[in-house]
């Protein structure tokens, strides 16, 4: 018989037949979603201590987790301070849009002219899908649909550097992602950016592509530059660092 005791409203894992991979799988994926819905901010440390009692893992556990984390770019390990959910900076985030406004522009021109039929299909299916996972404002749906829109895209663009670049920056892209499309209007206004991206690409028009997907990661980028000026000027006037203002409590079932 299986323990699924939960404590002070914390996930459990079943105490039996679970495998370590499956353990670490269900820890990895609480502190990602966390994270990506902003329920554990930028700079916050992650006390492994505090995480192997809220999931009832062992450190080691936790600490694998967290380095697959690491990996993806969602938090980052400091030495002697042990793991911080990823900060980005105002000056990294203009970087990191520009280079995938770049990135993104190349991506939607190669698959204009390379793609398949099937690809092209598959691309209308990933955008309906991102528009159907914005209809729950409080679901984290539209994370795996992004990822699957972006996946279709970069594959048909028949060259695999592409996408090797861009999974060096996706961690904090994801980062800044949950910021822009926590502001109210933007999941329309990008859904909509996306269409005139794939419009162009219907027409095999590859500079159109290009330029409407530079457009759509520009005001992406104006939204995420806000917000972060907003952060901090508000971290100026309280004269001290962001904290977590509360524990973040996971989800059973994630």
């Amino acid at each position: 018989m299986r323990d699924t005791t939960k404590r002070d409203g914390a996930a459990t894992l079943p105490r039996d037949r679970g495998t370590s991979s499956l353990r670490k799988h269900h820890v990895a994926e609480q502190i990602r979603k966390a994270v990506v819905g902003l329920r554990l901010l930028p700079g916050h440390r992650l006390v492994e201590r505090d995480l192997c009692e809220q999931f009832h893992v062992s450190r080691q556990l936790v600490r694998e987790a967290l380095n697959e984390l690491s990996a993806e770019g969602l938090v980052e390990a400091i030495p002697h301070k042990g793991f911080l959910v990823t900060l980005v900076t105002l000056e990294q985030a203009r970087g990191i849009y520009e280079i995938r406004a770049e990135l993104e522009a190349l991506a939607s021109r190669a698959f204009a002219l390379r793609a398949s039929s099937a690809e092209r299909h598959a691309l209308q299916t990933a955008l309906r899908d991102l528009e159907q996972s914005f209809v729950d404002a409080e679901s984290l749906a539209w994370l795996p649909a992004k990822e699957r829109y972006y996946s279709v895209l970069f594959s048909g663009t028949k060259n695999e550097i592409l996408p090797a670049l861009m999974r060096q920056l996706q961690g904090r892209i994801t980062i800044l992602r949950a910021m822009t499309l926590a502001t109210p209007g933007r999941n329309k206004q990008s859904t909509n950016e996306l269409r005139r991206v794939l419009k162009a690409i219907d027409r095999r028009d590859g500079e159109a592509a290009a330029n409407a997907s530079r457009v759509h990661v520009a005001n992406a980028c104006a939204i995420a530059l806000e917000a972060l000026r907003v952060e901090a000027l508000a971290k100026a006037v309280a004269k001290k660092p962001a904290r977590q203002k509360k524990a973040v409590r996971f989800a059973k079932n994630g």
